[in-house]
């Protein structure tokens, strides 16, 4: 099982109500930046993507993890 799917599975385990009251009880600046970190082990960021020129021609490379 991936780090993906234990941490998927470990939150889908838990009672929303207390999920929702735990984030209720931060502040808000607090309660997105957590909401943000859970959000990556759902749909990873995008990796930075890099544009290159050669003879007039455009190759654009996008790296993923």
């Amino acid at each position: 099982m991936s780090f993906k799917d234990k941490a998927r599975a470990i939150l889908e385990q838990h009672d929303e109500k207390y999920w929702q009251r735990d984030l209720a009880l931060l502040p808000p600046k607090e309660r997105l930046k957590i909401l943000l970190e859970l959000a990556e082990f759902i749909e990873p960021k995008m990796q930075r993507q890099e544009i290159k020129t050669d003879v007039g021609e455009v190759v654009i490379k996008v790296i993923r993890e």
